[in-house]
């Protein structure tokens, strides 16, 4: 965090969408390509921001990844595109304030269930990272995640560029994802592929998200992120009682602070009013345990407790195998071990891996089939250190992707 400047807590912007709406903008429209052609009214909302407090401004780039624009018709040069928007932003709110490169998700499904490599999913990603980075961006956030592939891809995409990652997802009522991605899941997982800070946006219900808070700092080793909405149609809160809301945010945790629909510089004013006038937050002290996950559950390991199966060979048959290890071996085991060999193995991993309710140890004897492993598994996994791979080698693939050796 040190290498962007970041003072804690850091008051962010607010929404850019719905306060575009009286210069025509509409929902579903794409908002790079209406910023490129609204420039003057994009910039007059930048400032305003900046003026109300906000310690960081994002770039009118959600949505700028090369999947989405081509969606819309666009068919120039992605990079270009997010380079120009982040330079005019740093344009519009002076050196003293952060730019914020901002990413949305793909909407890509990569293989096995989809038709999509995985790697090309990170490529997007790693494609408008790029253009950020180049037009002066100094961190970037990923928002708005709902799956653990898309979540992982970001991560994985954007580091490339060097600059701190934010990543956040979208909370339903329910205190998961639209696709029923728990957040502990979703945070430990990110922060193992490295994010910077982690976090939550596009939510109303906020008791729900202070509680999530409230748990994730137990675990979380990075800065936590919130972007509550201010409501979905015009009439939500009034900026006194955004405020009030965010301040309950900060106190279960949240240091990275800032608005989604419906706010305005009027909110992240008060916003920085609240939190100005509130005592810092006591320094977290996050739990000395593992933490595994998938894109289901979470799990928490000690090194002293941890139980694997016999290996499981990958095969089109291995998801019997996994209900089969499990069922047989009930409370002996709390960890699936599965054997891969080859790059081929590691799909069938993917494919059949989300059968287990037990968190996934992997072996492999080769760097190449660990590492595709380790790229298609979606979640955190386990990595066993007895392999024939030099030991080494396995705990810098294993670290590349944020695995924990055992």
């Amino acid at each position: 965090m040190d290498d962007v400047h970041l003072r804690l807590p850091l008051i962010l912007d607010g929404a850019t969408g719905t306060n575009l709406e009286e210069y025509g903008f509409q929902e579903g429209d794409s908002l790079p390509l209406f910023a490129r052609e609204h420039g003057e009214a994009v910039a007059g909302l930048q400032r305003a921001y900046a003026v109300a407090g906000a310690g960081a401004v994002l770039a009118p780039t959600y949505g700028a990844n090369r999947t989405v624009l081509a969606r819309h018709g666009y068919t120039g040069d992605p990079a270009a595109l997010n380079r120009s928007l982040a330079a005019a932003t740093r344009r519009a709110v002076g050196p003293e304030v952060l730019v914020g490169g901002d990413l949305s998700m793909t909407g890509l499904r990569p293989a096995p269930f989809g038709e999509i490599p995985f790697a090309q999913i990170v490529a997007d990603y790693a494609g408008q990272a790029a253009g950020l980075a180049a037009g002066g961006a100094d961190f970037l956030l990923c928002e708005g995640m709902t799956n653990m592939w898309e979540a992982r891809a970001a991560a994985l995409g954007c580091r490339s560029t060097g600059l701190p990652v934010f990543i956040t997802m979208s909370l339903n009522e329910d205190g998961e994802s639209p696709e029923d991605l728990p957040f502990l899941s979703f945070m430990a997982t990110v922060q193992a592929l490295g994010a910077a800070a982690v976090g939550m946006n596009s939510f109303s219900d906020y008791d729900r998200a202070a509680h999530l808070l409230d748990q994730a700092r137990r675990y979380a080793r990075v800065p936590l992120v919130v972007r509550p909405a201010a409501g979905r149609s015009s009439g939500g809160l009034s900026p006194a009682a955004f405020a009030l809301v965010c301040e309950g945010l900060y106190h279960a945790g949240a240091e990275i602070l800032g608005g989604c629909i419906r706010t305005d510089p009027a909110h992240i004013a008060a916003l920085k009013g609240a939190v100005a006038k509130t005592a810092p937050l006591p320094p977290a002290q996050p739990e000395d345990v593992w933490v595994a996950a998938d894109d289901r559950d979470v799990y928490f390991l000690n090194d002293d407790d941890i139980l694997p199966s016999q290996p499981i060979p990958c095969g089109y048959d291995m998801g019997e195998d996994l209900i089969e290890a499990e069922r047989l071996e009930d409370g002996l085991i709390n960890t699936v071990r599965i054997r891969v060999n080859s790059r081929a193995d590691a799909l069938l991993l993917a494919q059949y891996a989300y059968m287990s309710k037990l968190p996934v140890m992997l072996q492999a004897d080769s760097p190449e089939a660990l590492q595709e492993a380790l790229l298609l598994y979606q979640g955190r996994a386990l990595v066993d250190s007895g392999s024939e791979m030099e030991p080494e080698t396995l705990r810098r693939i294993a670290a590349a992707f944020g695995a924990i050796v055992y």
